[in-house]
């Protein structure tokens, strides 16, 4: 099939990610997550509470602080695989301080397995609705390959996850990836919710939390922060088949769009509410 889509994406930025300049001439690697300083981060929770954690626990402290700031419990986002208009959708879900807190040697949580052949897997849940907000059948909806432990887990830095209503419907893996869990949700089109296992934690020196709403000064809650350092966006891809010339000659058309995630930040148990 003779098609071509183009996505765009922002990338995502770190304010007050140093206090002090960094260069790196080009063609190097740097400046890296372990440049982070000084070694705080800073979210929004579950709860609504605006967080920050000092990580001065020892080693990997700027790289801990950084995944803090992306921490999330879950991730949201619709898809659409339709056949009558060759419609497919692809989820990036990337985790990007995974490179330096997990190798073959073993892992730093938030992570919770060493690099292997098949990857570093951190189990995840996922549970799909159609656009009427009718649930999937029990059992959830079927995910391949099967990683590794079993279940639904994502094993790499970067993953793609790819829904796939029925067998021959709409197209799958729309951007190629060999990173690529096929999802069979049993809907042509509707929403998902992707959730990461409470035992993801991060831990720093000390946590603190802000409620807006009450204009209290912050106060000091556990330092356990639970999520997984996550960003990511959906593509959508539709091809029209039935366009034609002058000469009654059909002509490719293809249509694509990306879409944000939406996300839910880190749990903090418990915040203490003066």
């Amino acid at each position: 099939m003779l098609t071509g889509d183009a996505f765009t994406e922002d990338a995502t930025a770190l304010i007050n990610f140093s206090t002090v300049a960094n260069y790196y001439t080009t063609g190097d690697a740097g400046p890296n997550w372990s440049n982070t300083l000084p070694t705080t981060g800073a979210a929004v929770a579950k709860s609504g509470a605006i967080l920050s954690g000092i990580f001065t626990t020892g080693s990997f402290d700027a790289e801990k602080a950084v995944t803090m700031a992306l921490q999330k419990t879950s991730v949201a986002n619709e898809f659409v695989g339709e056949a009558s208009t060759l419609s497919g959708t692809d989820w990036v879900v990337t985790f990007p301080t995974k490179h330096q807190l997990v190798d073959e040697s073993g892992f730093i949580p938030p992570f919770s397995h060493a690099l292997t052949k098949v990857g570093s897997c951190d189990n995840a849940s996922l549970s799909t609705w159609d656009r009427e907000e009718t649930p999937v059948t029990p059992g959830g909806p079927d995910f391949s390959p099967s990683p590794t432990p079993a279940g639904f887990a994502l094993c790499w830095e970067s993953n793609i996850i790819s829904f796939k209503a029925v067998k021959g419907s709409g197209i799958a893996n729309v951007l190629g990836s060999a990173n690529s869990y096929t999802v069979n949700t049993g809907f042509t089109s509707g929403w998902a919710h992707l959730g990461f296992s409470a035992t993801a934690f991060n831990v720093a020196s000390l946590g603190l939390a802000y409620d807006a709403t009450n204009g209290t000064p912050p106060v000091q809650v556990s330092e356990t922060f639970s999520g997984l350092p996550t960003i990511g966006f959906a593509v959508q891809t539709f091809v029209n088949g039935t366009l034609s010339d002058g000469a009654g000659k059909l002509i490719q058309s293809s249509y694509g769009g990306n879409f944000g995630h939406r996300y839910v930040g880190p749990v903090v148990t418990p915040v203490p509410v003066p």
